[in-house]
């Protein structure tokens, strides 16, 4: 279960949505469980002539390092909370696929050079 923080729109506390949310983490980031260290979920909203939309933003601390801050407009909270749980994972996904290359290059082997030089030493070697 991810360590999650949830601040409602307008002060006001709505436990259908607050289950939602939860529920919709647990299910879309349970899988970067050991890795997030915590996340912050708020809400807000946004009028402009007439159209309210409902805001939702999302903070996600990533454990060695690292954050991501994504968010969604939708018409109702819940469509902008999937929304942006879908925007999270992408980035996540992408932030611990960058930090991994990152860590592959940095530590793999010498290279094919390397292998090549040790292949002909061999056949030299032979008799």
């Amino acid at each position: 279960m991810v360590k999650l923080t949830t601040n409602v729109i307008d002060g006001r506390s709505n436990p259908r949505l607050e289950s939602f949310v939860q529920d919709r983490v647990d299910l879309v980031m349970g899988k970067f469980e050991n890795r997030i260290e915590s996340m912050t979920v708020r809400f807000k909203d946004e009028t402009h002539k007439k159209i309210s939309k409902k805001v939702c933003m999302i903070e996600v601390r990533l454990s060695p390092r690292g954050r991501v801050r994504v968010s969604a407009k939708k018409e109702n909270a819940f469509a902008a909370v999937h929304a942006a749980v879908h925007s999270a994972e992408l980035q996540v996904c992408r932030d611990l696929d960058r930090h991994q290359r990152g860590n592959n290059l940095r530590h793999r082997r010498k290279g094919l050079r390397q292998e090549n030089r040790q292949w002909a030493d061999q056949l030299a070697a032979t008799p």
